[in-house]
């Protein structure tokens, strides 16, 4: 890039980091002509003090019977009560498994693996294109929904709704939910790109052309 007359800044930036309780990791690389006053300036947007917990982000009004939601009899296995009644997964670990706490995600992909780590948390593990992932509240386990997968990477409601009325079905959203990018991540770009005056802020273009049609 460089040749071609651009300044090139690389980082790695997680999601969890701008108020979002997914522990998605992702690089993320700026290139900038030059030639663009304060191009050899920039530098990346500074984390975000998280106001969202992953609660907030579970749609409580889904079933706990909801087909959509039961985990396959491979995941199931993983999963074992202890003498206390404390609910547990099995991890490739010293200890061999994890305690599970209200309002966990569990990750339950690959559940033949034997040295799988790290399957509990209270964010949501990073969203693959086929996610297998579980919240645990009020003594029971589901798996999540597609629309969660969706607000855990940064969308609205209303954009899952406007997916399923076109027709896409849930396993094809959860595919595009992993591919995608986390939402707050970018606009936190985006927004430090602007302060530098690198691009335009949005008042200086959107807002100020719909004022100019209003007068017409």
């Amino acid at each position: 890039m460089e040749e071609f007359g651009y300044v090139s800044y690389y980082q790695v930036l997680k999601a969890s980091d701008y108020n979002i309780p997914q522990d998605r990791e992702r690089i993320f690389v700026v290139s900038i002509l030059k030639k663009v006053p304060n191009a050899e300036s920039f530098t990346f947007p500074e984390k975000t003090k998280p106001k969202w917990t992953l609660k907030q982000f579970i749609d409580k009004t889904v079933a706990f019977d909801d087909p959509r939601v039961q985990l396959k009899e491979a995941e199931e296995k993983l999963l074992f009560k202890l003498p206390d009644g404390t609910l547990a997964v099995r991890e490739g670990t010293k200890k061999g498994y994890k305690e599970i706490e209200d309002w966990n995600i569990v990750n339950l992909a690959f559940p033949g693996s034997q040295t799988r780590r790290g399957r509990v948390g209270i964010c949501c593990k990073t969203i693959t294109t086929g996610p297998r992932q579980a919240v645990y509240y009020g003594g029971k386990i589901r798996m999540l929904t597609a629309k969660e997968y969706m607000r855990f990477m940064g969308y609205r409601d209303v954009d899952y709704k406007k997916m399923s009325d076109a027709g896409i079905t849930d396993d094809q959203i959860c595919t595009l939910a992993g591919n995608s990018i986390c939402v707050p991540v970018l606009e936190a770009l985006f927004k430090q790109l602007a302060s530098y005056d690198i691009i335009p802020k949005p008042e200086d273009t959107y807002e100020k052309k719909a004022r100019k049609n209003s007068k017409k």
